[in-house]
């Protein structure tokens, strides 16, 4: 409506802002064609704000040229523009000439000149303060870290835009951030948060009309299906995402959800629908010039090669892909690991072993150019399949002290990173014998689980069987554990399971450290009824390790000093009140003669910081927690009202530095509340161990306040004593499993577990 009024006025500045803004609106909608003949003339020099109109125009024109991928002219209009643009200042020019000189970088393979750019342009449109053109510039950085697969820093920049688009209604920007982010997630492992906000994605996009947006978002819908194994809805959104790219002749799209199609059909077993629908991949791809989505039904060919028993032809396209897509690490790694099983197949192990250790660096370097820990919690859940395989390969080739290593090197890593984890001297025999422990490393699998069981003369390993079947009866026996039954029939169901094929290296009074897996994470072992129909903790003392790669032996040397700290029984008016959280504190203060002591209003979080937790022996928690299954390292103590908030989160714990021999966390499901592939348990036991902590005690489950409180001064009781902190747990749960009351049922006294990363008792 402006530029028709304005039309027949080509000397009035007027006019050319709204034929600007005319082109600059058809070029957004890809209309190259009818924006053109609106960009061919240029404003006279006696036309008001002519720098700045001419600046404008030779960047729609370097746009336009930009989006028939004409790079050398849309640089040199771009250029021009800039030129024009700087001297005069206009911030809100240079802000989207930097763009667009960043995605002509980018199209060029050139990264680093293509991040300069985007950076610049956000310093622009900061200078400019205009919200729309900083969402826009924020935007685009986020998508160029996410095109140099830099997943973290790509959210972080995406998280700062939606922090703009969402409240200002930039419909379109948000919808789009929350594509790329969704996307970052999604190659983070962290399936949860990529599916909130594909779905988020797509229901804006529909409602915005952006079929190509929305076609995106229904795909990526489908690999979090495909992602959790959940086949037939992967096959149902890859379908309506295909459906709309062949509606609106997305060509390359329509290629990807082929493509992924197929793979969904290869995983199914089904070989026939795979190939006929990677052959239309293959078809469509090959007139596209998109070298991400052409190596996808390449992948795809080889696997189906491989399943008929042509290698040769395989090794071939395996090959041809590796110099298809060499600087993406997921390509990169998943066709190496494609190689690894072909050449078992074939008989060559050697030839195996070497690819599955290239897929192996790829996956650690990815892992370690991680920016924050919460990428490198999620990161691992991509490599489960790869590392099942590689387990199933070494345990076929009877390698099984290397499949054992492979597990643990690769289980709590973040934690044995952030502690220095080196190999114990020895290896895991050598600490075994010096420690006086058994150490048993559970792996499951869908198919083949194995339970290893290493002792100072030998490692062993036991099949278990599906991970369907033991999670199947471990949830069943864990909820009724906590609705307060006793189940003695699925107690030695779950013993005969999980311990009696390795019966034979667990001898009564046997010292056993434990590194679960995924749903045994939540399972107390010490609960499993032996075949004398005792708990297996009358027969066993138990610690849980989060991996047996990061413990060492017990290097307690100097006399205790008895020091503790105690926080608790704080004022809390949004949560129930604790009425024994008191009565545990100074019950405990009682046997610590200079005990100090944190409650009430003096139990705020920063008195935890200010009390110098390093300086202690032991620290002791009475409060409620809150666990967050979202963000584990979010969870929090709820302790008294704070300069800034109530609760001391797990992530400050683990940045201040501990030599506690114990942390006692007495509160609901403080161990954690959310099982990460290849990290274990993540909440409070973690963080204190990650800040250095010895032994943690934390609960499982929530659990009566007035029981935690006998049970915890009994345990400090005994810890007095000189006892080590695992026999001393130990001996207050044989107290509660031989009462005559309630206290017997393993609601009362399972909760609570012994996290360790030293072993051994100190004399």
């Amino acid at each position: 409506m402006g530029f028709s009024a304005w039309r027949q006025s080509p000397l009035k500045a007027w006019h050319w802002k709204f034929r600007l803004l005319t082109a600059e609106l058809l070029l957004l909608q890809r209309d190259i064609a009818a924006a053109t003949p609106l960009l061919q003339e240029a404003p006279s020099l006696a036309i008001p704000e002519h720098d700045w109109l001419l600046a404008r125009l030779l960047n729609d024109r370097g746009i336009a040229a930009y989006s028939q991928k004409h790079y050398d002219e849309a640089r040199q209009l771009l250029d021009r523009a800039y030129d024009l643009a700087r001297k005069s200042s206009f911030q809100d020019l240079i802000a989207q000439i930097r763009i667009y000189r960043g995605y002509i970088h980018l199209a060029l393979g050139q990264s680093g000149a293509s991040e300069e750019e985007m950076r610049a342009s956000v310093s622009a449109a900061e200078l400019a303060r205009d919200p729309y053109l900083l969402a826009t510039a924020l935007t685009n950085l986020g998508f160029i870290l996410l095109q140099h697969y830099r997943y973290d820093e790509a959210i972080e920049w995406s998280e700062r835009s939606l922090e703009i688009s969402r409240p200002h209604g930039y419909h379109l920007l948000t919808a789009r951030n929350l594509g790329n982010e969704g996307w970052c997630y999604y190659r983070l492992g962290d399936v949860a948060k990529a599916e909130s906000d594909f779905a988020e994605y797509e229901a804006r996009s529909a409602k915005l009309g952006r079929w190509e947006d929305q076609q995106r978002a229904l795909g990526n819908l489908g690999s979090i299906h495909f992602a959790r194994q959940d086949y037939n809805n992967a096959i149902v959104y890859y379908q309506r995402a295909l459906a709309t790219a062949e509606k609106f002749q997305f060509e390359s799209q329509k290629a990807l959800w082929l493509n992924n199609i197929a793979t969904t059909y290869l995983d199914m077993g089904d070989l026939p629908s795979a190939e006929s629908y990677n052959r239309q991949a293959l078809e469509l791809q090959s007139r596209l010039q998109d070298g991400v989505v052409s190596i996808l039904p390449m992948l795809n060919e080889a696997q189906i090669a491989v399943g008929r028993g042509e290698y040769a032809a395989a090794r071939q396209i395996y090959g041809n892909a590796l110099e298809a897509a060499p600087e993406d690490p997921d390509r990169q790694w998943e066709t190496h690991s494609g190689l690894a099983e072909l050449y078992s197949r074939e008989g060559d192990p050697l030839q195996a072993e070497e690819e599955y250790q290239k897929a192996a660096g790829i996956l650690d370097t990815s892992w370690s150019s991680l920016l924050n820990n919460q990428s490198k919690l999620t990161f691992p859940s991509r490599q489960t399949l790869f590392n099942r395989s590689y387990v199933a390969f070494l345990m076929g080739q009877h390698r099984e002290e290397q499949a054992l290593n492979f597990v643990e090197r690769r289980r709590a890593r973040l934690l044995a990173d952030t502690l220095g984890a080196t190999p114990a001297e020895g290896g895991f025999k050598g600490l075994s014998r010096r420690s006086g422990t058994v150490l048993l490393s559970y792996f499951l699998a869908p198919e083949h689980s194995y339970l290893f069981v290493t002792t100072p003369e030998e490692v062993q390993h036991f099949p278990l069987g599906p991970e369907d079947r033991i999670c199947g009866q471990v949830n069943r026996y864990v909820s009724g554990i906590i609705a307060g039954h006793e189940m003695p029939a699925l107690g030695r169901e779950l013993y005969d399971t999980l311990l009696a094929p390795a019966r034979r290296l667990l001898p009564d009074g046997v010292h056993a450290v434990v590194s679960p897996d995924g749903c045994l994470n939540g399972l107390n072992l010490e609960t499993l009824i032996a075949p004398t129909g005792r708990f297996w903790i009358e027969d066993a003392t138990v610690e849980i390790a989060p991996s047996l790669w990061l413990l060492r032996l017990n290097s307690r040397a100097a006399a205790r000093n008895h020091s503790i700290l105690l926080m608790g029984d704080p004022i809390v008016s949004s949560m129930a009140q604790l009425p024994y959280a008191r009565n545990e504190i100074t019950g405990i203060a009682s046997l610590y003669p200079g005990a100090v002591v944190k409650i009430q209003e003096d139990a705020r979080p920063e008195s935890y910081r200010a009390a110098d937790p390093s300086r202690f022996w032991a620290i002791h928690f009475a409060a409620h927690a809150v666990p967050n299954r979202e963000s584990p390292l979010d969870s929090a103590v709820v302790l008294s009202q704070g300069r800034d908030s109530s609760k001391l989160y797990a992530r400050e714990v683990q940045d201040i530095h501990l030599s506690a021999s114990l942390v006692t966390i007495s509160a609901c499901q403080s161990a954690g509340a959310r099982t990460y592939p290849g990290e274990g348990l993540v909440g409070f036991a973690w963080a204190f161990l990650s800040a250095g902590a010895r032994n943690v005690v934390a609960s499982l489950w929530d659990v009566s306040d007035q029981s935690t409180a006998a049970f915890m001064q009994a345990l400090y009781a005994g810890v007095r004593q000189e006892a080590d902190p695992a026999a001393a747990l130990r001996d207050v749960k044989l107290q509660f499993v031989r009462a005559q009351d309630a206290r017997r049922k393993p609601y009362y006294w399972a909760p609570f577990q012994i996290y360790v990363q030293q072993v051994g008792v100190s004399k």
